[in-house]
Order: C-alpha cells, then structure tokens, then sequence
C-alpha cells in the first residue's frame, strides 16, 4: 500500500542524501463521500456509496524529511500559506529563488 511506497521512496531518499517532500493535491482523504442532509452517505443505485470527486477546504499536508539537515533553513509557519506555497517551497529546496508573484515559501533559507 500507500506506506510500503512511502518507505522505498524515503530509503531511496536517505541512500541519495536528499530532501523527501511529500503533499497531496486536496485535503479531501478523510471525506471520500458525499452525505445527505442527515448525515448519511448517499448510495448510488447499486448500493455503492457516492463517490465525493469535488476537493474540500480540508488542510493538505506538507510534510518535510530531511536526514541530513544541518540549519540550512528554518520553517517560516506563517499566517496564509497553503498548498499554493508548495511551487516556491520546491524552488527553494532546488537552489532556486521562487519568482516573486508567487505564494511564499514555508523555508526561509540561511
């Protein structure tokens, strides 16, 4: 499953000396149906629940694994970041300054 692939991907990681970034492109994992007024999940003819396809304002993880860390960066957990932070958070990771019209980075390099 989803943790066996995480784990060949964090050993291939550590073995390169790199930076693991792992996200998801909606917070929508732990709502995966669509509900009726009551609560229960709507069912599709055959009995099959209803499959919620739309993406929620539900947080995305972000999730930073660097075995190597040395104090390069420092977490800027600030007010307004999001999933759109990933783009210039990936740039920076990559040695690269994000363009200014971008949302902010959540790493402050030092």
């Amino acid at each position: 499953g989803m943790d066996l692939q995480i784990g060949r991907l964090y050993k291939a990681v550590v073995e390169a000396g790199g930076v693991l970034l792992l996200s998801a492109d909606h917070g929508n994992a732990d709502d995966m149906y669509e509900h009726a007024k009551d609560g229960s999940v709507l069912r599709k003819a055959n009995g099959d629940p209803q499959s919620k396809t739309s993406h929620s304002l539900n947080p995305v993880p972000f999730i930073v694994v660097d075995p190597e860390y040395k104090g390069e960066y420092s977490q800027s957990l600030n007010e307004g970041l999001g999933i759109s932070s990933i783009a210039a958070t990936v740039m920076n990771f990559l040695d690269y300054e994000a363009p200014a019209d971008y949302t902010p980075s959540i790493i402050t390099m030092q």
